[in-house]
């Protein structure tokens, strides 16, 4: 990973002071006394609201293995915090995934005694006597904000922090996420000292799930320059998600028309997010098509969106990822013809807009957003569905692997 940059500005001069990145372990920093004491002071760090439960102990049976930290988040999950100081190593998620597993069998009361054996070790109860289970649920029930605990490990996530992490370790988390929706992130933290100042600071960044991770995922060697943005959010199981399964359904089967439509026989598992959209993909076991290379897509535009075209708009589109066909065998004169094709396709009159850039090909249409509404929905099918009904063949045909 590229090192970061901060800057302290000069309050009078309003001049740049370059402020140094530095290894925890040159500056005495230890992993379990310093950076894992903060942590458990402050979960906020990790992007959420998190509620610490234990902290390095063993309570599984058959190993004595410890994971750093356990949590609970808002929605009553079971959150398993594995922490690596400078380097993660290439194999930080597999102890990850190992923990979780044990804490999937965990039962409610298994829970309970467990927050309640930390409340008790490292304290958070003003008065001196040893705490209950019966706290630990009250506890745990203030902090959801739901009327029962019942209801939590129901699902468990996983949060991986390092200083730097591996490639091995971000193109295996990567695939965990797209491929099995493991609900899994990377944080970065990243020291620094201010040599004029005698200050430390410390950076926070959530590195994966979020666009722009191509740079650090390990691919096959095509003979070119990776130029591909990422674009990877993480699992949302909400009404947008329930908005878009209902879409989903109906346009699988059937219920809508399809107008020489091919029906998507692969699809999102979920509403996936991004700071600036939702989203929900489409396509086909078929061929070339892929996810995030060559996918009909729906997503869901907010203000923060920088084209101010796009904010608060729902756009329906299908984008074919030129590098993702080169890796596959297409030339790039079948290429240069599905862009006349589809250009002949799209003319001035049609409803959706072709372009071409650099690394894609992309066919679009937005459309207005004004929430959840069945008419959205109605509007959405009868637009990819469109969409599919003029590409599919043409886009089938026209990549398939020179030989």
């Amino acid at each position: 990973m590229k090192n970061s940059n901060l800057y302290r500005i000069h309050p009078e001069s309003k001049t740049l002071q370059s402020v140094k990145e530095i290894d925890f372990s040159d500056h005495s920093f230890q992993e379990r006394y310093d950076i894992q004491e903060w942590l458990e002071t402050t979960p906020s760090i990790l992007g959420e609201k998190l509620l610490i439960i234990a902290k390095e102990k063993t309570y599984f049976e058959g190993t004595r293995e410890r994971p750093d930290l356990i949590a609970i988040d808002k929605d009553g999950n079971i959150v398993i915090i594995e922490l690596k100081r400078d380097d993660s190593g290439s194999d930080a998620h597999w102890q990850a995934i190992k923990y979780t597993s044990y804490w999937a069998r965990f039962s409610v009361p298994d829970i309970l005694r467990v927050y309640a054996d930390y409340i008790n070790i490292h304290g958070g109860k003003e008065e001196e006597e040893e705490v209950d289970e019966e706290y630990a649920n009250q506890e745990i029930i203030d902090f959801i904000g739901q009327g029962s605990a019942e209801n939590i490990n129901k699902r468990q996530r996983i949060i991986l922090i390092s200083h730097r992490f591996s490639k091995e370790v971000i193109t295996a988390v990567d695939w965990l996420i797209e491929n099995h929706g493991v609900d899994i992130k990377c944080v970065q933290l990243i020291p620094y000292f201010d040599e004029d100042k005698e200050t430390y600071y410390l950076q926070s960044n959530t590195i994966l799930p979020l666009p722009g991770i191509d740079d650090y995922l390990i691919r096959p060697f095509s003979g070119k320059a990776g130029t591909g943005k990422g674009g990877h959010g993480s699992r949302n199981d909400d009404e947008v998600t329930r908005f878009f399964e209902t879409m989903r359904d109906m346009l699988i089967s059937g219920d809508t028309v399809i107008v020489n439509a091919k029906k998507p026989t692969r699809y999102s598992r979920w509403a996936g997010s991004d700071y600036r959209f939702r989203y929900y993909h489409f396509w086909f076991d078929e061929g070339l098509w892929d996810n995030w290379s060559l996918s009909y897509r729906v997503w869901l535009y907010n203000d923060k969106v920088q084209d101010r075209n796009s904010k608060n708009k729902a756009v329906v589109f299908l984008e074919i990822r030129k590098d993702h066909l080169l890796q596959n065998g297409v030339t790039e004169k079948q290429i240069d013809d599905l862009k006349s094709k589809l250009t002949n396709i799209f003319g001035a009159d049609s409803e959706f807009s072709f372009r071409t850039e650099d690394t894609s090909l992309r066919v679009e249409r937005l459309l207005e957003y004004p929430g959840l509404t069945d008419s959205l929905r109605d509007r959405l099918l009868t637009t990819i569905s469109s969409l599919i009904g003029k590409t599919f063949d043409v886009v089938s045909q026209m990549t398939q692997p020179f030989s």
